[in-house]
């Protein structure tokens, strides 16, 4: 699984520590309407060319 510090800020670690939260926000558009347009548009600025929603 390699050192667990990939440059994304997911470092391995409890499930306690807040990781997991981060996890989802960097996998995920959650919140309000204006927040998951901005995440969308970041998705895609990433080269996303598809978004599960």
């Amino acid at each position: 699984m390699g050192s667990g510090q990939d440059g994304d800020g997911l470092a391995e670690g409890r499930p306690d520590d807040g990781s997991s939260d981060r996890l989802v926000d960097a996998l995920y558009a959650r919140g309000d309407e204006p927040r998951i347009h901005t995440r969308l548009n970041v998705f895609h600025e990433a080269g996303a060319d598809h978004v599960a929603l």
